[in-house]
């Protein structure tokens, strides 16, 4: 009794919900007989952007740059998340390339396959990766932590190291996609190599990244249990990598040596996500996610899809309501989606902006929105109910974000650009998935 009274307390001043998305509040249509024509005509004006502007010569995602690039340094800035995102956006472009394949898409996602194997070369490890690069000179410039960037093993470049698990989580996830999906020979080969790879890298690390000089990164502990306790971010995360190298390598030593991991990873795969009073940490919910989207896409193996769907069930649970459509896509594709959900995601899709400049949200726009009385991590307010992407913060990413947060302020008023490449990827996912209609397709 005392407990069940301490909860339903802890409810009541959290706000706790779920409290779905409330559409009607901002004016915001229903899905209808055209949602798919509109949906594909908003996602490439948001193409032209991404592909046109956001991708550099190296093939690497600029997923924040100046809207007017600065005379010395051009588009770079320090990226500390390039690898990451640029594995999305590979993802992206496989899914793509199967729903509407084209040359053009087709020519882009080997130039983006070369980028992410570029971040392996500079750091001159096998399965190491930068966080970002930049040529010398320029990374000099726009380091915001010059103590962690580094020499490149390829002439001409500096990287930024200590390189961190969310980066190999995105990595590992356009990797994934590429060696099981993609209609291009070539391009499986090289994802499947590049995979066994950073799994031979992250066992020789005994579950940790481990930088060119052997040492530990500092976010890069994968080990699944921490104290006894089960931490399912970080086996979703190592078994993306070690499955993938496993499936793929021929070598039988390493193969056993990886069915050691798998069997352990697996017991600690469960919780996916913990929450404590309705305070969430996004970026683990994401990576948890894309982690077991890796290993839906790659893993046939009855027993362990099973597991995969169970973590994924109590996953989507404990999100419901807030219309994450990479989430939503995870959860469709494992088969355990909920069709009141599939419905609130597409349309909070079809809503989404198709602006990529970084500005302020208008004054007032949340004063008459109800308040839950515990805010977030950083002390920042949060609504009761979950926001559209209509009237959500610009971000890098949406699906890392948390969509109850109630701050207008994001550092920057039209002078800066986020590439999109978030609403790119969960359109093209939930196309290959089936539940984002195409154009002229009814719902």
């Amino acid at each position: 009794m005392r407990v069940s009274c301490a909860i339903l307390i802890a409810t009541i001043l959290s706000g706790c919900g779920p409290y779905p998305i409330r559409f009607e509040r901002w004016g915001l249509s229903a899905v209808d007989q055209t949602t798919g024509r509109v949906l594909r005509d908003r996602i490439g004006t948001i193409e032209q952007e991404l592909l046109g502007r956001c991708v550099s010569t190296d093939g690497l995602l600029l997923y924040r740059r100046l809207v007017t690039p600065d005379p010395a340094n051009g588009v770079y800035l320090d990226l500390a998340d390039q690898a990451c995102w640029s594995g999305y956006l590979l993802a992206g472009l496989v899914f793509r390339q199967l729903c509407e394949p084209s040359d053009a898409n087709h020519e882009q996602t080997l130039k983006v396959l070369g980028g992410l194997e570029f971040l392996e070369s500079v750091t001159g490890v096998p399965g190491l990766i930068a966080r970002c690069v930049a040529p010398v000179g320029i990374a000099e410039r726009v380091a915001h932590h010059p103590e962690v960037w580094r020499a490149a093993s390829v002439a001409g470049y500096r990287y930024r190291a200590d390189v961190s698990k969310d980066q190999y989580a995105g990595l590992l996830f356009g990797l994934n996609v590429g060696a099981s999906l993609s209609d291009d020979r070539a391009v499986r080969d090289r994802c499947r190599q590049y995979l066994i790879r950073c799994a031979r890298h992250i066992i020789e690390g005994d579950l940790r990244i481990r930088d060119a000089e052997g040492e530990v990164t500092e976010f890069g502990d994968i080990r699944g249990r921490r104290f006894g306790l089960p931490i399912g971010v970080n086996s979703a995360i190592a078994l993306s990598a070690i499955r993938a190298g496993q499936i793929y390598s021929d070598n039988a030593e390493f193969r056993a040596t990886a069915a050691e991991h798998i069997e352990s990873l697996l017991g600690s795969l469960e919780p996916l996500h913990v929450g404590l009073l309705g305070i969430r940490n996004y970026s683990n919910a994401l990576m948890a996610a894309v982690g077991v989207a890796s290993l839906v896409v790659s893993d046939r193996d009855p027993q362990h899809r099973r597991i995969y769907r169970r973590a994924l069930r109590n996953f989507g649970d404990d999100f419901k309501g807030e219309g994450n459509g990479f989430f939503q896509s995870v959860l469709v594709l494992a088969g355990v989606s909920d069709s009141a959900e599939v419905a609130l995601t597409l349309r909070n899709l079809l809503h989404a902006p198709v602006s990529v400049r970084i500005e302020e949200l208008p004054e007032g726009l949340y004063d008459d929105l109800p308040r839950r009385l515990i805010p977030s991590r950083k002390w920042r307010p949060r609504s009761r109910e979950a926001l559209p992407l209509a009237v959500r913060p610009p971000t890098s990413f949406r699906w890392r974000s948390d969509p109850y947060l109630l701050d207008r302020k994001v550092g920057a008023n039209g002078e800066l650009q986020v590439s999109g490449v978030d609403l790119f990827c969960a359109y093209w996912f939930g196309r290959f998935s089936g539940w984002v209609p195409g154009p002229g397709l009814p719902r």
